[in-house]
C-alpha cells in the first residue's frame, strides 16, 4: 500500500469519527424559478442587447422578420422559421449564438451591422447555460417604454416598496419572556420567535464562543493565551472585555477591510489583454483597513467614497502626512478595460455602466444599472434616473491624484518662486555689465568660427556671411516671422500665451502648469551650478521642480469631420502625450501614445480621421500621473506651447525663431553695409534682450537670442559665489520637496448633463437629463459647475434617503449573523428579499444614524446580544417551523472565507506575518503575509482563494458564494501549502510533554478545543499505526535502494569503461570549442560549490554534497547562492545533469528568485506532465507547456538543458542544444532585482519540502544576464559527452556485457515500481504531520459555529 493510499483510508475513518462530535445544520430553501440573480443577470447583461440590436427587427407589434420574435420569452424559445434558437445540452451550439457570432452566410444578425462585442456574446452564452431564465413572460402591450404619465403613476405605486418608506424608530417590544434579555435587539428577536411559538436555544460554551467572536472580527482564530484568559475569567463583564479587546485589534481592520474590498470589487488591475495595473491601488486597501480601525463614521466614509477629493475639509492624517479623504474614489477606477475597442463610447458606456452597478448596490442597495435600456421593470429607478447618475460619473476623468496633504503639495513653492527671482536678478546684471564687451566677443567668435558653420542659415552670426557675399544686408529678407496660414473656420487653435485659450483648459497637480510661463522663464537642475535653459513662452510643469506634477487636458469636443491635431510640445522623462476619445485610458492599436525625452521642442502630428463622430480631449501629463499608462518616474516635466485642431493638410507648423531674428527686428528694417554697424546692432539687441529677462519682459525672440549667445559663450555662466550660494540654497530646498503620494483617482473638468439613449444604444441619443439623485427620494437638479458627484455624495447621506443607513446595517448584521436580516444584502428591491424583521431593521438604521454612524459602536451592541452567543444547535420546532433559520432561534453555521482558511492555516502554524500595511506582496499562497495583501490580478488570481470561492472582481459581492465543491476537499489533502502548515504546527507543540498532551495541543491550536475522550483514543490509535507503518516502509525502503545502488553500479560501470573505448577511439573526439560570451556564474562543482566565474559561491543545504565533480542531490539537499550583484531581466539558464528518478514530479534544477522565495523563474522536470521539461515560476505566472517529448534518459545518460528568456518575454527551452517543442510567449520578463535575488540548484523555490526537490546530479550549471541564440545554445551543449548516444554504446558492448546491463536493468525497474509504491519517504515526525493535517481536513477547521 502506498503512503498516500494508505493515509487517505485513515484520515476518512477518522474525520467521520471525529465529525460526529460537530453538528452541521445546512438547510435549503426552495429554489424559485428564476432566481433574483440570475433576473439581475437577465437585466442588466441580457435585455440590454436584445433591446440594442434585435428588438427593431424581431418584435410582436410591427416586425417578426422570418417569424422570430425577441421580446417575451415564449416566443424566443420557440424560435421562428430557423428552428429553435436556444441548445440547452450544448449551449456553444445554439442558433442564436451562430448568428450572433456570424458562423452562418447570409444570416449573421444583427442584419447590416458589425458583429456585436464578443463580451456581449459571452453573456448570452452563459445565459443560455443558465437556462436563458426570462421574466418576460408576457408579449410587450404596445409602446416599448412607459409614457411619462403612466411613469409617474408607476413610480408612486413603486415608493410604497418597504425600502423607501421613512425610517422610523420603533419601541423595543414587549416580550413574554422578560428574563432571558434586557437588551433591544435581543426583544426584537425574541418577539418574533415568540409568535412563532419557538424559544432561543442555550448558549455557546465559551471555546465555540470566542472562536467564532474571533473570526467575526478579526478573521482569524484565537490564540491559546487568549482562550486560557477568556476561561479562566469569571468576571461578570469577561465576555464585553473580549469584545471590545478583539475590536481594537488592528486586525479587525484587515479583516472588515476586505468586506469592503468586496463591495467595490476592489482589484489591482483593468483585466482583458495585457491586464494593465490598476497604479497605487493597494493604498485604498490600507486606507479602508485605517478607517475601520479608527472608527471613521460611515457617513463621512461614504463622502469620501463618492467625492472625497472634492471635500472642503478632508480628513488629514497627520502621522502619515496624507490625505485621507482623497483615497476613497479610487475604487471608481477599479473597473473593467477592454483593450483597443474600435466603438470607443460602447466602452465608455461600459465601464460608466460598472461604475454605476457597483455605486448603487454597495451603497443604495439598488440595481440602478438595470434602468440603463428601460425604467426599471421592478423598482421606483427610472431610465431618467440612470443617466442622471451617468452624467455625474462620466463628468469625471480617470486620473491619477496626490494624497500629500496641500500644505505638503505647495511646501516651498514660495520660497523657491523668491530665490529664482534673485537669481535672475544676479545673472541678470553680470551679464548686463558682459555685454560691454560684446563688440570684441563678436569679432573674436567670428575669426574663430569655421565658415562652413557660419553658412548655416541657422547660426546666430549667419547675418555676418550675408554681408559679406553681397557687400550688403537687408535685415527684412532674413527676418520674416513665419506664423501659422488661415485655418479653416472648424480649426481649433489654443495659444499658450494667450490667458483666454489657456484659461479654457483643465490642470490637476501641484506643478507650474497651473500657470502660463511668459518668455525668459528657467530651471534650475537638481544638480550643477548653472541655470537651466531660458524657456520660451508656454505652459510647464517642472519651473520649480522636476518631482511637481501636472496632468494639462482640453475640454472635450466632437470630430464633426475628418481632423487632425498638432500638439507643439516638449519634455523628458517618459512625460505623457495623447489624445483620449470618450475618456479611455488605455492605449492601444487605434490610442496611440507619445513618450517624451530629451527637452526639445517638436510638433507632435495625430491622425483623428479614424475616430470621425467621437468625442475626444487633449491630454499632456508628468510621466507618473496618466489614469493607466503611469510609470513609475518620480521626476519628469513637460511643456506645451500651441495645440492646433484643423482638416487634414490645413495646418502646416510655422519655423522657429532663428536666434538672430530678434537682432534684425530690434530696429526698424535697414540696409546694413558694414560689419561695425551690424554689430553694434548685435550688441543693441543683447542688450535689450538682457535687460528685458531680467525684468520679466523678453519676447520668445529675445529667449531664442539670449539661448544662443550663451551656447557660443558671447555671455558667460555667471560663477560669483553669491549666486552659486543661492543655486546651492535652491538646489538643497528643491531636494526636500516631497514625491506626489501617487493613487488612481477622478479629475474634474467640463461636466456636462448626459443624453438619454433611446433603449440603451449609443447611437441614439436622445434629450439631455438634468444631474441629480434618485427621483423616488429627491428629483432636484444639482446646481453646480463640477461633475455632482459632492451633492451626490450628500444625497446618499442626507436623512431623506431611507436606503443609507438601513443597507449598512443590513450589512453589519450579515456578516456578524451570517444572514442578513434582508438576505439579498446588495438588493433592496422587489427582485430582493423583505426582511425577516423589519422593525429591528429601522431601529438598527436609527441607532447607527444617533450614535454618529459609528460601525464599531453599532458592532459592539450586535455583539453583545443574548442572540449572537447563542449556541448552533436546534431544536425539532426550529427545524419544523423555520428550517432557515430566518427567526435566529441558534446561530447560524458557516464556512470561513478562503481568506480566513488561507489566514487560519498561517495563524495556527505559527507562520503568520503580522506585519500590516504596505505594496501587495504576490499571488503566492505560501506568502505568510494575510490574504488581503495578496497581489489581485483579474487575469491570474490566487487558485487556493479561488477555491474557496474568493470574489472574482467583476461586480459587488456582499453575499459570497459559500460552495461545497470537491476541489475544495482535494486542496485541503493534497496542497503544499495545508501540508507545510500542518508540520509548522506540530513544530509549534512543546515536544517534551506526552502523547497525549500533544495531541490536545494539536487540537486547541486548530480548533480552539480539546480533543474527547474518543478522538483523543482514536488519535493515538492512528499514531501508532502510522508510525509502524512508516517504520516497516523505511526498512523494505532502505533495502530497495541498496539493491538499487548496487545495480545501478554494474550498469555505470560497463557503460563509463565502454564510453571511454569509444571516446579514445573516435578519430576527432574533441568537438572544437567555439568561443561564447560568458556566463555571469558558473558552477562546475570541482570539489567545492564555488562560482568558477563570479563571485555567487554558495553554500550545500541539507545535506547535499559534491562527489566526483557533481552535485549529489537525494530529494532534500540542495544549493543556494548568495544575494546577485546585478540586476537580471532578459537571462539564459543552462544545467547538464542526471535525472535519477524519470518519474519524480515538480523539481527544480536551476532557480532564480527572490530572496523571499515567492517570485521565480526556473528549470523544472515533471511538475505539469510526467516527465517533461517546463520553465517553472511563482502560480505558472509564465509557464506554458513547450510541447516537447517525454524525457527518456538513463540515470547514467547527462542531459543538457538550457531555458532562455528574452526581453519581449518569449521562452524557449533546448535540450542537448536541440529546441525542445516550441517557443511561446510569456507575460515576462521578470526584473530580478541587484541584493534581492539569489540561485537555486536542486529546490524549486522557497524553502525545502513537497515536491520541490530534484533528485539526481547536476554536473554543472551556468546563469547568462542575457538570452543566448540558438547557435551558442548548441555550441554549449556540445562540449558535454553526451555526443556519444546509448545506441552507439549498446553497439560496442559485448554479448556479456549486454546480457549484464539487461539484466541489472530489469531489477532496476522491478525495484523502481516497488519505490513508487512505497511513495517518498517520510520527513521526521512524519506520523505527527499526518495528525495535524488530518485536524485541518476535518469541516470543524473550517466552519464557524
Amino acid at each position: 500500500m502506498r503512503i498516500d493510499d494508505h493515509f487517505l483510508k485513515v484520515l476518512i475513518g477518522m474525520s467521520l469519527m471525529l465529525i460526529s462530535t460537530v453538528t452541521v445544520t445546512v438547510a435549503v430553501a426552495e429554489t424559485p424559478q428564476v432566481s433574483a440573480a440570475e433576473l439581475e443577470f437577465f437585466e442588466s447583461k441580457v435585455r440590454p442587447v436584445l433591446v440594442e440590436h434585435c428588438y427593431d427587427c424581431h418584435n410582436s407589434t410591427e416586425t417578426a422578420e422570418g417569424g422570430f420574435i425577441l421580446d417575451h420569452r415564449s416566443a424566443l424559445r420557440e424560435g421562428g422559421q430557423s428552428g429553435p434558437p436556444l441548445n440547452f445540452e450544448t449551449p456553444s451550439k445554439s442558433l442564436l449564438l451562430k448568428v450572433i457570432r456570424h458562423d452562418i452566410a447570409e444570416l449573421e444578425m444583427p442584419q447590416g451591422e458589425d458583429q456585436i462585442p464578443q463580451t456581449a456574446i459571452q453573456d448570452i452564452e452563459k445565459w443560455i447555460a443558465m437556462g436563458a431564465p426570462d421574466p418576460r413572460t408576457t408579449p410587450p402591450a404596445g409602446a416599448s417604454q412607459v409614457g411619462e404619465t403612466g411613469w409617474q403613476a408607476t413610480l408612486v405605486e413603486r415608493k410604497k416598496w418597504w425600502s423607501f418608506q421613512p425610517i422610523t424608530l420603533p419601541e423595543p417590544p414587549v416580550v413574554k419572556n422578560q428574563d432571558w434579555s434586557d437588551k433591544p435587539i435581543d426583544q426584537f428577536i425574541l418577539t418574533k420567535l415568540e409568535e412563532n411559538n419557538l424559544k432561543p436555544e442555550s448558549f455557546a460554551n465559551r471555546r465555540v464562543l470566542i472562536r467564532r467572536l474571533s473570526f467575526v472580527l478579526r478573521g482569524l482564530p484565537p490564540s491559546p493565551t487568549e482562550v486560557e484568559q477568556f476561561l479562566q475569567d469569571d468576571s461578570e463583564d469577561a465576555y464585553e472585555k473580549v469584545v471590545d479587546e478583539f475590536l481594537a485589534s488592528p486586525a479587525f481592520g484587515e479583516h472588515w477591510a476586505r468586506h469592503f474590498m468586496d463591495l467595490v470589487r476592489y482589484a489591482e488591475s483593468h483585466g482583458s489583454e495585457g491586464d494593465p495595473r490598476i497604479p497605487h491601488a493597494w493604498k485604498y486597501r490600507d486606507y479602508l483597513i485605517r478607517a475601520l480601525n479608527e472608527d471613521v463614521p460611515y457617513d463621512q466614509i461614504v463622502k469620501e467614497h463618492v467625492a472625497g477629493d472634492l471635500l472642503e475639509e478632508p480628513r488629514i492624517n497627520k502621522d502619515l502626512n496624507i490625505n485621507e479623504s482623497t483615497i476613497a474614489p479610487a475604487h471608481w477606477r477599479m473597473c473593467f478595460h477592454g483593450f483597443a475597442p474600435t466603438d470607443a463610447l460602447d466602452e465608455k458606456v461600459r465601464f460608466i455602466d460598472d461604475e454605476i452597478n457597483v455605486f448603487s448596490k454597495a451603497f443604495l442597495g439598488m440595481t440602478v444599472s438595470c434602468a440603463r435600456c428601460h425604467n426599471h421593470k421592478f423598482d421606483p429607478i427610472s431610465q431618467t434616473d440612470y443617466y442622471a447618475l451617468f452624467g455625474i460619473v462620466g463628468s469625471a476623468r480617470p486620473g491619477i491624484v496626490d494624497i500629500n496633504p496641500l500644505s505638503t503639495q505647495v511646501q516651498f513653492k514660495s520660497e523657491l518662486v523668491q530665490l529664482k527671482n534673485s537669481i535672475r536678478k544676479q545673472v541678470g546684471q553680470t551679464w548686463e555689465a558682459e555685454t560691454n564687451q560684446l563688440a570684441d566677443n563678436i569679432l573674436q567668435k567670428l575669426s574663430e568660427t569655421p565658415e562652413e558653420e557660419l553658412n548655416s542659415p541657422a547660426h546666430l552670426l549667419h547675418p555676418f556671411v550675408v554681408l559679406k557675399q553681397n557687400n550688403m544686408l537687408d535685415s527684412s529678407s532674413l527676418a520674416k516671422v513665419t506664423s501659422p496660414s488661415d485655418l479653416p473656420e472648424d480649426s481649433k487653435i489654443w495659444d499658450f500665451q494667450k490667458e483666454g485659450d489657456f484659461n479654457q483648459w483643465f490642470v490637476h497637480g501641484n506643478g507650474s502648469a497651473t500657470r502660463l510661463a511668459p518668455p525668459g522663464e528657467f530651471t534650475i537642475p537638481p544638480e550643477g551650478s548653472d541655470i537651466g535653459p531660458l524657456l520660451n513662452g508656454g505652459v510647464y510643469s517642472h519651473l520649480e521642480s522636476t518631482k511637481h506634477r501636472n496632468v494639462l487636458s482640453s475640454p472635450h469636443f466632437d470630430l464633426d469631420g475628418k481632423y487632425e491635431v498638432w500638439i507643439k510640445v516638449s519634455g523628458d522623462s517618459q512625460a505623457i502625450v495623447r489624445y483620449v476619445v470618450q475618456d479611455y485610458p488605455r492605449n492601444g492599436t487605434v490610442y496611440p501614445v507619445t513618450t517624451l525625452q530629451g527637452g526639445k521642442w517638436k510638433w507632435q502630428r495625430y491622425d483623428l480621421s479614424y475616430w470621425e463622430g467621437e468625442e475626444i480631449h487633449i491630454e499632456i501629463s508628468t510621466a507618473a500621473d496618466s489614469a493607466v499608462l503611469a510609470r513609475d518616474i518620480d521626476r519628469s516635466w513637460f511643456g506645451v506651447q500651441q495645440v492646433v485642431v484643423a482638416p487634414p493638410g490645413a495646418f502646416k507648423p510655422p519655423q522657429d525663431h532663428q536666434s538672430f531674428t530678434a537682432v534684425l527686428n530690434h530696429s526698424e528694417p535697414a540696409i546694413y553695409r558694414d560689419r561695425e554697424r551690424l554689430v553694434k546692432q548685435y550688441v543693441s539687441a543683447i542688450q535689450a534682450a538682457v535687460s528685458n529677462w531680467k525684468n520679466h519682459s523678453a519676447s520668445d525672440q529675445q529667449i531664442a537670442l539670449l539661448n544662443e549667445v550663451r551656447r557660443m559663450e558671447l555671455l558667460s555662466n555667471p560663477n560669483s559665489k553669491e549666486l552659486q550660494r543661492q543655486i546651492k540654497e535652491y538646489q538643497e530646498l528643491e531636494s526636500q520637496v516631497a514625491i506626489p503620494n501617487r493613487i488612481v483617482g477622478l479629475l474634474e473638468a467640463d461636466a456636462k448633463d448626459q443624453s438619454l439613449y433611446i433603449r440603451g444604444n449609443h447611437k441614439q441619443p436622445s434629450s439631455e437629463i438634468p444631474r441629480r439623485f434618485l427621483e423616488a427620494i429627491d428629483s432636484s437638479p444639482y446646481e453646480t459647475n463640477q461633475s455632482g458627484r459632492y451633492q451626490l455624495a450628500m444625497s446618499i447621506i442626507d436623512e431623506g434617503n431611507p436606503l443609507t443607513s438601513r443597507v449598512i446595517v443590513n450589512r453589519l448584521w450579515h456578516y456578524i449573523f451570517g444572514s442578513g436580516i434582508v438576505r439579498t444584502v446588495d438588493n433592496f428591491g422587489q427582485l430582493g428579499e423583505e426582511p425577516s424583521h423589519p422593525e429591528l431593521l429601522d431601529y438598527l438604521a436609527s441607532r447607527i444614524q444617533s450614535n454618529d454612524w459609528s460601525l464599531k459602536q453599532m458592532i459592539r451592541e450586535m455583539l453583545l446580544t443574548k442572540t449572537f452567543q447563542l449556541a448552533a444547535t436546534s431544536s425539532t420546532a426550529a427545524e419544523q417551523l423555520d428550517p432557515e433559520n430566518r427567526l435566529l432561534s441558534h446561530a447560524n453555521v458557516r464556512r470561513l472565507t478562503g481568506e480566513e482558511i488561507r489566514d487560519s492555516l498561517l495563524s495556527v502554524s505559527g507562520r503568520i506575518d503580522g506585519r500590516m500595511y504596505g505594496p501587495p506582496v504576490g499571488n503566492s499562497t505560501d506568502n505568510p503575509r494575510r490574504s488581503v495583501y495578496l497581489t489581485l490580478r483579474r487575469n491570474s488570481l490566487n487558485p487556493f482563494l479561488e477555491t474557496f470561492d474568493a470574489p472574482v472582481p467583476f461586480a459587488p459581492k456582499g453575499r459570497r458564494d459559500s460552495t461545497n465543491v470537491p476541489a475544495q476537499s482535494l486542496t485541503m489533502l493534497n496542497d503544499s501549502f495545508v501540508i507545510t502548515s500542518a508540520r509548522s504546527l506540530f513544530n509549534q507543540i512543546d515536544q517534551r510533554t506526552t502523547t497525549s498532551g500533544k495531541i490536545q495541543r494539536l487540537f486547541e491550536r486548530a480548533l480552539t478545543r480539546p480533543a474527547s475522550a474518543l478522538e483523543l483514543k482514536a488519535a493515538e490509535s492512528y499514531l501508532s499505526e502510522l508510525e509502524e507503518f512508516y517504520a516497516e516502509g523505511t526498512i523494505e525502503r532502505s533495502q530497495l535502494t541498496k539493491r538499487l545502488q548496487e545495480q545501478q553500479s554494474k550498469v555505470s560501470v560497463i557503460t563509463q569503461r565502454v564510453r571511454k573505448q569509444l571516446m579514445e577511439t573516435k578519430q576527432d573526439p574533441k568537438v572544437v570549442k567555439q568561443e561564447i560570451a560568458p556566463p555571469i556564474a558558473e558552477w562546475n562543482f570541482e570539489g567545492t560549490p564555488q562560482d568558477s566565474y563570479g563571485q555567487l559561491h554558495g553554500e550545500l543545504k541539507n545535506g547535499a554534497k559534491i562527489v566526483d565533480g557533481a552535485l549529489v542531490l537525494d530529494g532534500k539537499g540542495y544549493f543556494a547562492s548568495p544575494p546577485l550583484q546585478t540586476d537580471l531581466r532578459e537571462k539564459t539558464l543552462e544545467v547538464i545533469a542526471l535525472v535519477q528518478d524519470l518519474n519524480q514530479r515538480g523539481g527544480g534544477l536551476l532557480t532564480v528568485q527572490d530572496l523571499q522565495g515567492v517570485i521565480f523563474d526556473a528549470i523544472v522536470y515533471g511538475e505539469q506532465q510526467p516527465r517533461h521539461w517546463i520553465a517553472g515560476s511563482n502560480n505558472f505566472a509564465r509557464t506554458q507547456s513547450f510541447a516537447g517529448t517525454e524525457e527518456n534518459s538513463s540515470p547514467h545518460q547527462p542531459v543538457h538543458i538550457t531555458i532562455t528568456y528574452s526581453s519581449d518575454g518569449k521562452i524557449q527551452c533546448y535540450r542537448n542544444g536541440i529546441p525542445y517543442g516550441k517557443e511561446y510567449q510569456s507575460n515576462g520578463p521578470v526584473h530580478f532585482q541587484k541584493d534581492k535575488t539569489q540561485v537555486l540548484i536542486g529546490l524549486r523555490h522557497g524553502q525545502p519540502g513537497g515536491n520541490r526537490m530534484f533528485q539526481g546530479k547536476i554536473l554543472s550549471a551556468k546563469l547568462y544576464n542575457r538570452k543566448l541564440t540558438s547557435e551558442e545554445v548548441a555550441i554549449s551543449a556540445g562540449n558535454t559527452d553526451s555526443v556519444i548516444s546509448e545506441s552507439e554504446i549498446r553497439k560496442a558492448m559485448t554479448p556479456e556485457q549486454i546480457k549484464l546491463v539487461d539484466s541489472a536493468h530489469q531489477d532496476i525497474e522491478e525495484i523502481n515500481q516497488r519505490l513508487m509504491k512505497l511513495g517518498d519517504p517520510p520527513e521526521e515526525n512524519q506520523a505527527w504531520v499526518d495528525l495535524a493535517h488530518s485536524i485541518f481536513n476535518l469541516k470543524e477547521f473550517i466552519y464557524i459555529r
